[in-house]
C-alpha cells in the first residue's frame, strides 16, 4: 500500500473499527457461535437432548471489551497518519493493547493454526484442514472469551536447619479456555 493510499486507509480502519466496538456492545447472534441443541448423559447414562427455544444474544460492554492491535501497523498509523490530524480524539482506538507479533517475529502478521471449532449442537473438534492466514492486525473479544485458570496452585518448601534458610518452590497448572459461544472478531486486512 503507498504512502497517499495509507492515510486515508488508515482514518477509515479507524472509523470501521469504533463502528465494530459499538455493534458488539448491542445484543445479536452476529459476533459468536450459536448453539441450537445439545447432549448430555444423566447418571444412568441415558442421553438427553436439549433444544434450544431461540438462539441466545450476547452483548459486550466496553468495560468487557478486550482489543489487541499489532504494533507494526499501529506504529504506522501513529507516525504517518495521527501526527497531521488536528483533531486526535476523532481518530481514537479506544482502549487497546499492542501486539508486536502473533505467531513467530519473523512474520508478525500471520498465523497458523489447526483450530477448535464448536458446531450448533455444541460440539467441539478439531478443524479437517489448518488455518494459514497473513493480514491478522487485531482481535476483539468478550473477557469470557478467552482466558485462563490456574490450579493446584502451591509453595513446598525446604529448610536448611544449618544454614536457617528456607528454598521455596512455587508449582501450578494453567488451563486455557476458549468459550466460542461468547462474542469475539478477529481484524484481517485482505
Amino acid at each position: 500500500m503507498s504512502e497517499a493510499e495509507f492515510t486515508p486507509f488508515a482514518k477509515w480502519f479507524y472509523g470501521a473499527l469504533r463502528t465494530k466496538k459499538r455493534f458488539l456492545r448491542n445484543r445479536s447472534v452476529k459476533f459468536h457461535q450459536n448453539i441450537e441443541d445439545y447432549t448430555y448423559k444423566d447418571e444412568d447414562g441415558v442421553d438427553h437432548t436439549i433444544t434450544l427455544a431461540k438462539p441466545i444474544k450476547r452483548h459486550t460492554p466496553d468495560k468487557f471489551l478486550n482489543t489487541y492491535l499489532l504494533s507494526q501497523f499501529m506504529d504506522q498509523v501513529n507516525s504517518s497518519v495521527l501526527s497531521g490530524v488536528y483533531n486526535k480524539e476523532l481518530l481514537d482506538a479506544g482502549n487497546f493493547e499492542y501486539v508486536d507479533f502473533w505467531q513467530a517475529m519473523e512474520n508478525p502478521d500471520e498465523i497458523i493454526v489447526q483450530p477448535n471449532v464448536l458446531n450448533e449442537h455444541g460440539v467441539c473438534a478439531k478443524a479437517e484442514e489448518a488455518v494459514a492466514q497473513a493480514g491478522v492486525l487485531g482481535i476483539l473479544f468478550d473477557d469470557e472469551a478467552i482466558g485462563i485458570t490456574v490450579m493446584n496452585e502451591g509453595v513446598r518448601s525446604i529448610e536448611n536447619p544449618r544454614g536457617r534458610y528456607f528454598n521455596d518452590f512455587h508449582n501450578f497448572l494453567i488451563r486455557y479456555y476458549n468459550d466460542q459461544t461468547e462474542n469475539s472478531m478477529v481484524i484481517l486486512l485482505d
